[in-house]
């Protein structure tokens, strides 16, 4: 977060993001995130229409082998942990299911039209 900082003091006006310094490989797709600190995301499973089963690792908020994910719409603007897209509100996305304990990262989201296009389910 430091770096973030000190690159935002160098870009003013300029929003900067974790994501956003993750670098693109010659197909403009984004490479290993680990080095920036972004979340490791892997989708599992689809046990239903409205869930997803992800692995997320990141180091702010820990490692979920197999998390629960629920479809809902939006309710504040982010970006999405898979892509890196920005969601505004109102966007059909995925978030871990919350329980009685939410989980640390119960505010990331993923895009549902992502997981249709980036995935091929069994």
């Amino acid at each position: 977060m430091r770096t973030l900082a000190l690159l935002a003091d160098s870009h003013p006006g300029q929003t900067l993001s974790a994501y956003s310094l993750v670098p693109r490989s010659s197909h403009g797709s984004r490479v290993s995130s680990c080095a920036v600190g972004a979340p490791i995301v892997r989708l599992i499973d689809r046990p239903s229409s409205t869930s997803l089963t992800v692995s997320w690792r990141d180091a702010l908020t820990g490692h979920y082998g197999d998390q629960l994910w629920r479809a809902k719409k939006a309710a504040t603007r982010g970006i999405c942990a898979l892509t890196g897209r920005q969601i505004e509100r109102g966007d059909a996305v995925y978030s871990p299911a919350r329980g009685k304990h939410p989980p640390r990262n119960c505010n990331a989201m993923i895009c549902a039209d992502c997981v249709e296009v980036f995935t091929v389910w069994r």
